[in-house]
């Protein structure tokens, strides 16, 4: 994979960005549920774990899944980001 940095040579380097590898073009199966309300169903070590919010991108390493809500008076966001490899299932979600 190659890599290129962005930073001059002289500055602080904070971060890289790699060129996605030939097979991510091939991985970013649930893009055509992006902007749907999903239940993504994936795994945290031992645990099994579930979140049900708005699919906001796939970038072919990991899926970020997004829930907005109102908590005590205020606007919340909560973001997940679910690395393809802890993926167990993921399925639109239509509210009962």
């Amino acid at each position: 994979m190659e890599t290129f940095s962005f930073a001059p040579k002289n500055s602080r380097q904070f971060g890289e960005y790699r060129l996605p590898s030939r097979r991510h073009k091939f991985m970013q199966r649930f893009v055509s549920l992006i902007g749907q309300r999903v239940e993504a169903h994936y795994r945290a070590g031992d645990l099994h774990l579930a979140v049900i919010g708005i699919l906001v991108s796939d970038t072919g390493d990991t899926l970020h899944v997004e829930e907005r809500f109102s908590q005590n008076g205020r606007e919340k966001m909560m973001r997940v980001l679910i690395p393809y490899d802890y993926v167990i299932r993921v399925v639109e979600h239509h509210p009962q």
